[in-house]
């Protein structure tokens, strides 16, 4: 940061709203005056991290991340300081005079998916894509909204491979891509008459492809590009970056199982949507989708894979400290199907009324019994008491013994007999501070240091008394903070943050004793307790130093000057 003013960066980062720019990348919560979030640095399943609008800074109290606004797009973006400020700077419209670019993914791969993309969109519109382009018009796809999802097509000839070879992309890598194939014949392209679906990246980069039939043929229905190591399914929810930007606002993320159910639901005023892709839910999906919302809709087909994927899904979903809501839409259709039968309307009206993960669950686990008969209606309950002892939530669980009991006539005793004792006690959504103060010396000094970062006049009590820290870290974040004060005027804790750079055990001391539940507006006499204390401390450590030169000392005489030293302190001590 030497060769950048620290005018600017301050500038930058007084107008730029701490809880506006991560709100741009995760979901926030109100919680009182902060915010609280699912920490996206960790495998986090109960919000973890708090943000303050009055500090301008944030805190996570399960892994430690922390820090300021510029703290955190570096650490999520992956980025510089300088590339930070940059970005931000640019978001508040201030030069920061700094020629750099923002690195992402440098591969000839994402160039040849582009150039790939760019074509197929561009081949809808020819001659050639005539079929296809009607075949999406009738579903009322518009040509906006294809442009918007970049949906493609895929002429009925080798015309791909040549392209790509023409610019300098060898066989291998295009075969290892998948976009190739080689025969008997000479290479020949992968995809033929079908309509192209663009696969991005979570940083909107495109990493695969993926075609579908719209003519009838008696063949795959839909075929990708190979997995690579930047293209796994199980990693990757289709539209999740278009969905990102819809989903911080309405606070929910639909899943659906493929590329038309998402578009469909765009359409249909539903923008936060992602699909799988039509593969298996996984943990690694789980993660991504916490950075947007914890409020997650389950919406796949309605058929019976249908609902055994939403089972599977749910199940992850709650082993990753997540409950999801459930729609089902009945006579077997999938989304894109009922929206284009029933209307947008009628959509809205099964969106508005799901339910509960749970409640789909019991219904699901009665499926094909007849629990009119003994070993049915036995081998259900079971089930259900494996779900129950499964379950965190002692709310959840009472009221779904209760239903289950009246629905089937049977005591409550029944199945509470066979529960374990206690539930998985379920983590509460309430954030608070992971600092443990050791003793009387550490609290003294959190708290004269917290009002120190936030009160100019306790900056100025400090210098005045000659406090002294005997904790060499709490002395060194104090002389930083009289430094701070006495070159720019002022103190606040974001600014200070900027100034410690690196030095992450002062920042880390920073945003602990920030985190501290402290009256806003200091007590003088608490404070002068807190250094008194302080004082003690000093005077303590000292008479401890003595006795232990005391036991190795020999000389008389020396002996007695320590033990005189000694007496002396312990008079100031009473």
């Amino acid at each position: 940061m030497d060769d950048v003013k620290i005018d600017i960066v301050e500038e930058i980062r007084r107008k730029t709203n701490i809880v506006d720019i991560i709100g741009n990348y995760i979901s926030l919560n109100k919680s009182g005056k902060n915010y609280v979030c699912i920490c996206p640095f960790h495998d986090d399943s109960n919000p973890s991290m708090f943000v303050s609008p009055d500090k301008q800074i944030y805190k996570c109290f399960s892994c430690g991340a922390g820090g300021n606004v510029f703290n955190f797009v570096m650490d999520y973006e992956h980025i510089s300081f300088k590339e930070a400020l940059k970005l931000l700077g640019d978001k508040v419209g201030i030069d920061t005079k700094i020629n750099t670019v923002i690195k992402k993914k440098n591969n000839p791969i994402f160039e040849c998916y582009e150039i790939i993309t760019k074509f197929y969109e561009n081949s809808l519109f020819t001659n050639k894509g005539r079929d296809a382009l009607k075949y999406l018009n009738d579903r009322n796809i518009t040509d906006e909204v294809i442009k918007e999802f970049r949906i493609g097509f895929s002429p009925n000839e080798d015309v791909v491979t040549k392209m790509l070879v023409s610019k300098d992309f060898s066989y291998d890598i295009l075969i290892d891509m998948g976009i190739t194939v080689k025969s008997d014949y000479g290479y020949k392209d992968f995809f033929f008459n079908r309509i192209m679906f663009p696969i991005c990246d979570y940083d909107n980069k495109v990493v695969a492809c993926s075609g579908r039939i719209f003519n009838g043929e008696v063949t795959s229905k839909y075929i990708n590009t190979k997995e690579t190591s930047y293209f796994k399914k199980g990693n990757l929810l289709y539209n999740y970056y278009k969905a990102r930007e819809y989903a911080l606002k309405d606070k929910y993320v639909i899943i659906t199982e493929g590329f038309f159910d998402v578009i469909r639901c765009h359409i249909a005023g539903f923008k936060s949507v992602v699909a799988t892709m039509g593969t298996a839910f996984t943990s690694e999906h789980v993660k991504h989708l916490k950075k947007l919302s914890t409020n997650i809709i389950l919406l796949f087909d309605g058929d019976s894979a249908g609902e055994k994927a939403t089972y599977s899904c749910g199940n992850i979903l709650m082993k990753n400290g997540i409950t999801p809501k459930v729609v089902r839409l009945p006579d077997n259709y999938d989304p894109d199907e009922y929206i284009i039968k029933y209307g947008a309307e009628s959509f809205k009206k099964v969106m508005d009324n799901p339910i509960s993960f749970i409640e789909f669950k019991l219904n699901y686990l009665k499926n094909n019994r007849d629990i009119t008969k003994i070993q049915d209606l036995s081998n259900y309950v079971n089930d259900v008491i494996v779900e129950l002892n499964e379950m965190q939530d002692q709310v959840m669980r009472d009221i779904t013994i209760d239903k289950i009991s009246l629905d089937l006539g049977i005591d409550k005793s029944i199945i509470t007999s066979r529960l374990n004792k206690s539930p998985t006690k379920l983590k509460e959504n309430v954030i608070s501070s992971s600092v443990h103060i050791k003793n009387k010396y550490d609290k003294a000094s959190y708290k004269l240091l917290y009002y120190m970062l936030n009160d100019i006049d306790i900056i100025l009590m400090y210098q005045n008394r000659n406090v002294m820290f005997s904790n060499n870290l709490y002395r060194n974040l104090a002389n930083e903070i009289l430094y701070f004060y006495k070159n720019y005027g002022t103190i606040s804790s974001a600014s200070l943050i900027t100034k410690l750079e690196d030095k992450k055990e002062l920042i880390d001391l920073v945003l602990d004793i920030e985190s501290m539940n402290y009256q806003e507006k200091y007590n003088r006499e608490e404070l002068d307790d807190c250094i008194e204390i302080l004082k003690m401390e000093t005077i303590e450590k000292e008479i401890n130093r003595l006795n232990d030169l005391l036991k190795q000392e020999l000389d008389i005489t020396k002996k007695a000057e320590i033990l005189n030293k000694i007496v002396e302190l312990k008079k100031r001590e009473l």
